[in-house]
Order: C-alpha cells, then structure tokens, then sequence
C-alpha cells in the first residue's frame, strides 16, 4: 500500500511515528524518511543466505569518528531506525 503525503501527515499527527531523539519525522511524498540509529550489529561467519530469526552468533559494530561502519562483502548487518512506529 501506497500512502499520499496528507496520510502520512495524518499518521505521524496522530502520534503513530516517534523518533528517539524528539526530531520530528521526515515525511516525503510517499513514504517517511527513516534515519539510522545507533545499534548495529553483525553476524560473525556468514556463508550463505540465512533466514532470520537466526541463532548465528553476533556482535555489536561502532561506526568510527567519521560516521563509517565497516562490513565487509557478503557479511549481514542489522541496524534499527530512530524512528519508531507506536500502536
């Protein structure tokens, strides 16, 4: 489902949108600018496509100074988006 910019307006004014920081969301034409937060984990070993829940181990990643994380080619990565979707 597609949802116009007055929906989504709607939806973020009935408080179903909230970012952890207390910015506002971002709302566009069609869809809601989302922002990376800052938990990101990685699996360790990764040979192959994975289903998830997976019970692979895991490990948290930092971004460096400049805000780059590092994760090299074929590796999965899980981040979470400062916004949050409130029922």
């Amino acid at each position: 489902m597609i949802l116009s910019k007055p929906e989504l307006t709607k939806f973020v004014s009935a408080g179903h949108i909230d970012r952890s920081d207390g910015v506002a969301p971002t709302i566009d034409l069609v869809s809601l600018g989302l922002h990376l937060g800052d938990h990101l984990i990685r699996y360790k070993k990764i040979s192959e496509t994975i289903d998830l829940p997976s019970d692979l181990e895991t490990e948290p990643v930092n971004a460096d100074e400049q805000g780059y994380v590092y994760f090299p080619s074929g590796s999965g990565l899980l981040a979470s988006t400062l916004e949050v979707i409130v029922t």
